[in-house]
């Protein structure tokens, strides 16, 4: 059955996914990753297929610039780009590591302009539009970035944007960088500027600080950006910007043609490592890699699942090499999912034992103050048969 019956999504035909795991990702406070646990996430990324990396600064810390040295060594497919402040010595440092593009970037809204670089609209232009120019003449991939985008007057974005399109560069990043934006301003903005610029790619970098950030990318691209920011496990400044698996999981459910060219089974394993290097668990409620993300415990829930996934699962975890976990053993139980389990373990109860077995299962599970084994549920199965074929003697 359709999920999405008026799709608006199926009209997109083309998606790129950048990930900053190496670059936003590393501001997060307890992100320190080494090289080899960087080279390891380069690795999962491009056998993800991910289509672009971006990485940190090349003067943002000691050694950092022979990281990247190495870092772009061993990556094979995605194009490897650095991010830089609008400064030629930073650029120049990028350069020398042989990367495939620079991610300039210059704030746009009236916070970044009085309290951030200090320079006007005119004084932004002139400062980027050079370095475009000369970027494109060495032949490199190169990016603007307007940082806080969504808090810039939308006649001063666009006013700032033509020069720096007219000045050839390939893609334009509209970041909403303190994550204060509705999907539906989202979308209008990003739309806005989709008509004005048609020839370059327009990229979209959503915080999620009021918890928008998978929905604010769903309505950028609908609003005509082709390429969206992700990290893994959502990594980034304060509460973290769109995660690979959240951006995964709903690409999924609106158009899974956008996904065919991913490794699916792979954001799992990734998410979980990025969690291991840093010594924590992976949230409880993390698309896809969550250690519960497709468990079910309500009865009413289990009686359906058993007989069609789809009816309590929007997404198949098998797409992505996961496990449906089928909580029988919660306080929550019912005798529909326990005759269900009866019947594969080979016994066979009458209506009443079943009852007397949720019953068993319920108290014990409340008793414990925690969701019974599959084994335990099966050894209270069998003690329920056992003492009915002793009643019988």
């Amino acid at each position: 059955m359709e999920n999405n019956p008026n799709n608006e999504f199926k009209m997109i035909k083309e998606l790129k996914l950048l990930d900053t795991t190496l670059r936003e990702g590393m501001q997060l406070r307890p992100v320190n990753f080494t090289i080899d646990q960087q080279l390891a996430i380069v690795q999962g990324l491009n056998e993800f297929g991910i289509d672009i990396i971006e990485l940190t600064s090349a003067v943002a810390y000691p050694g950092v610039e022979q990281e990247i040295i190495q870092i772009k060594k061993h990556c094979s497919g995605a194009k490897l780009v650095v991010h830089s402040r609008a400064v030629r010595s930073d650029i120049e440092r990028a350069l020398s590591c042989g990367v495939d593009g620079i991610d300039l970037f210059l704030g746009t809204s009236l916070w970044s302009q009085e309290f951030g670089h200090g320079r006007k609209k005119d004084e932004i232009i002139k400062t980027v539009v050079p370095f475009v120019q000369w970027l494109k003449k060495e032949g490199v991939f190169v990016r603007y970035g307007a940082e806080d985008a969504f808090r810039t007057d939308i006649k001063e974005l666009l006013e700032i944007l033509k020069p720096i399109v007219g000045s050839g560069v390939d893609q334009i990043d509209l970041p909403d960088t303190v994550g204060s934006a509705t999907p539906f301003q989202v979308q209008r903005t990003v739309k806005l500027v989709r008509q004005q610029f048609q020839e370059v790619d327009i990229e979209f970098h959503g915080h999620n600080d009021m918890g928008c950030a998978v929905a604010n990318s769903l309505a950028a691209i609908l609003g005509g950006a082709n390429v969206i920011d992700v990290s893994l496990l959502g990594l980034g400044e304060r509460v973290g910007i769109t995660s690979l698996g959240g951006m995964v999981a709903a690409l999924q459910s609106v158009n899974p043609l956008l996904l065919e060219k991913y490794n699916l089974k792979l954001v799992i394993p990734l998410e979980r490592m990025v969690a291991s290097f840093l010594g924590i668990q992976v949230p409880f409620n993390q698309p896809l890699s969550a250690e519960y993300a497709w468990g079910h415990s309500a009865g009413v829930h289990l009686n359906a699942i058993i007989k069609n996934p789809e009816s309590y699962e929007n997404l198949n975890p098998e797409v992505f090499g996961g496990k449906r976990i089928l909580n029988i053993g919660s306080r929550l139980t019912g005798k529909n999912i326990l005759t269900e389990r009866a019947k594969e373990i080979g016994l066979s109860l009458t209506e009443n034992q079943v009852l007397e077995a949720v019953a068993k299962v319920k108290t014990e599970a409340v008793r414990e103050n925690r969701v019974l084994e599959v084994e335990e549920v099966d050894e209270i199965l069998r003690g329920v048969e056992k003492s009915g074929d002793n009643d019988k003697k």
